[in-house]
């Protein structure tokens, strides 16, 4: 009788064995065909952002006789207000964006970061979080505005975009929590040219 119960205990911690080595070996595969997939959608990203760059003229401006400051009597000059006007702002030619993508918005710059990129906006928030700037598939997604947002009337207007390990889209987001990132004073500004 012992012989036999061994047996049977031999055979079920086999199975167990042979079920928990399947079950880890789908898991591996399962895990390496991710990072391969996050890999090559990572390098399609790249490029794609590297292409939009090259072709998109992106120049800051500075203030010259023929700006226009709008008088503010009632703000001291204490007021965060008069730095932040000092600040140059950016020009963007959206001219070749709009050919690529008619629903490109926007291009946001943050300085300190890697955050460079023209904004598109769907009718929905969900299109864009697995779709590139060319609109095919990619899990990296882009960097959008939210559907509900209309730039000419909205004082508040949300963003959203992954934060990538590899610093992509939002990925390098983080940094503005690091000391040297709030010593500077001119990373406080996040530039916004849009189109409208």
């Amino acid at each position: 009788i012992d012989g036999d119960y061994m047996k049977k205990k031999f055979k079920i911690s086999d199975i167990f064995i042979g079920f928990c080595f399947v079950f880890f070996l789908l898991m591996f595969g399962f895990s390496l065909a991710h990072i391969i997939k996050w890999n090559i959608d990572a390098r399609k990203t790249n490029k794609e952002i590297d292409d939009l760059v090259s072709v998109t003229k992106v120049e800051k401006i500075k203030d010259n006789a023929n700006t226009e400051i709008i008088p503010q009597d009632n703000i001291s000059r204490s007021n965060p207000y008069w730095d932040y006007i000092s600040y140059d702002l950016i020009n963007v030619d959206f001219n070749e964006l709009i050919q690529k993508n008619a629903s490109t918005v926007a291009w946001i710059n943050v300085n300190g970061t890697n955050i460079n990129y023209p904004v598109l906006q769907a009718s929905d928030n969900v299109f864009y979080l697995t779709h590139s700037f060319d609109n095919s598939y990619n899990e990296a997604g882009w960097v959008f505005m939210d559907y509900r947002n209309t730039l000419s009337e909205d004082k508040n207007t949300i963003i959203y975009a992954h934060a990538r390990l590899d610093k992509t889209m939002f990925g390098s987001l983080k940094s503005v929590i690091n000391e040297n990132w709030l010593n500077d004073t001119s990373n406080y500004v996040v530039n916004l040219s849009t189109i409208a």
